[in-house]
């Protein structure tokens, strides 16, 4: 990732935190986020590494915005199909069956562990950003329309709690 992005994409969500009327503060009561966690992502240069999906879920959320539009998304690629959370599992090994490939050699590829959301597709809000992007990348899909789609699904824990 080019590091001026990511510092353009935090700045971006103080923005937009701001143009709410939102002190950090209120954000982190609102998100469940911590304050220390909000002033990272609104000054890091590691932006997409840093945040998980659930967590631009749940800032999405709190400012109203599709989760794209906190990286300067304006609007879907429109020329993808809704992909849901639980679809996920199902394309991965689509794909690994047409490519002939392990799980091992996808995620060598991809340079990120992935299995998990063979067994738990829940656990794709846990991955980073960077991780949705070469994975869908990888699957030739749009990242940020895969973000968009997995917002709209709520995540159910073990405990029935819903995120």
């Amino acid at each position: 990732m080019n590091q001026d992005k990511q510092f353009h994409v935090g700045k971006l969500l103080q923005a937009l935190r701001k143009r709410t009327g939102k002190t950090i503060q209120q954000l982190a009561e609102e998100t469940g986020l911590s304050i220390a966690l909000l002033f990272d992502l609104e000054n890091t240069d590691d932006l997409y590494d840093t945040v998980s999906i659930g967590q631009v879920n749940r800032l999405a959320h709190a400012l109203d915005l599709k989760p794209s539009m906190l990286f300067g998304v304006a609007r879907s690629s429109g020329n993808q199909k809704v992909i849901g959370l639980y679809q996920m599992p199902i394309l991965l090994r689509e794909y690994l069956e047409a490519k002939r490939l392990s799980i091992d050699q996808f995620e060598d590829q991809v340079g990120y562990e992935v299995r998990h959301i063979l067994a738990d597709p829940g656990t794709i809000h846990d991955w980073n950003i960077a991780c949705l992007m070469a994975v869908a990348s990888e699957l030739g899909l749009c990242w940020h329309d895969l973000l968009d789609s997995f917002s709209s699904e709520k995540r159910i824990y073990g405990n029935g709690a819903e995120s």
